[in-house]
Parts: structure tokens; C-alpha cells; sequence
């Protein structure tokens, strides 16, 4: 439970869409085109439309998540704590927090590039 380093550059993930979201027992993967992929073991938190969705557990609580497919990426950061922040282009807000202590809480996958929390 570490987080991610402030430092870490996320600028990869800008203008990338969602265009799948796949949903298991302990597990909600976002497919981003160019091979690019979030997936996410832990807790996260989706500010839409004024109202927080938080997940309360998986598989049930990634319903939330469903609505990003077609959303693009306009940014993302790192927040406090070392929380990963993505904002998309319908001004929503995922946080994707470090909440495992004895596994992985999210994982960032690219051409290049792999981010484990």
C-alpha cells in the first residue's frame, strides 16, 4: 500500500478511449485503444454527474464503469496518497485507489510501459 510515485508520467493514457469493459469475479479490466489496458483488483471510486459511485465489490459494483465505453481520456494524474486519477472527456472522475495490502490494486498496461500498485 504504497501508491503511485508522484512523478510517475501518465501522459501516455491522454486521448486514449475506453472501448471495452470486462467484468470478473475479482477483476474489471478497461481496454483502451493502442493496446493499452487498466485493470483494476481494488478499491475505485467514479465521480459522475455530481454522484459517487464507489465500489462496494466486485463483480457487482463495476456496473458503474459500464458508461465509460466511447469516453476518451483527457487526463490523468496522481492524487493523494498515490491514488491514480483519470478524468474522461465527459468531465468524470475515476480514482483507482491503493487498497490491497497483499496483492496488486491496479495495474496500467502499454506499449512499453507497465505500472503495478
Amino acid at each position: 500500500m504504497y501508491g503511485l510515485d508522484r512523478q510517475t508520467d501518465l501522459t501516455f493514457l491522454q486521448a486514449k478511449d475506453v472501448i471495452q469493459v470486462s467484468v470478473g469475479m475479482f477483476q474489471v479490466i478497461l481496454a483502451l485503444n493502442g493496446d493499452t489496458s487498466i485493470s483494476i483488483e481494488g478499491l475505485f471510486a467514479l465521480e459522475r454527474g455530481g454522484t459517487l459511485h464507489t465500489n462496494t465489490g466486485l463483480p457487482l459494483s463495476a456496473g458503474s464503469l459500464l458508461h465509460l465505453v466511447g469516453k476518451s481520456v483527457e487526463a490523468a494524474d496522481v492524487g493523494e496518497r498515490g491514488t491514480l486519477q483519470i478524468r474522461f472527456s465527459d468531465s468524470d472522475l475515476l480514482r483507482l485507489i491503493d487498497s490491497n495490502n497483499d496483492s496488486e490494486s491496479y495495474e496500467v498496461i502499454a506499449p512499453g510501459r507497465r505500472i503495478i500498485v
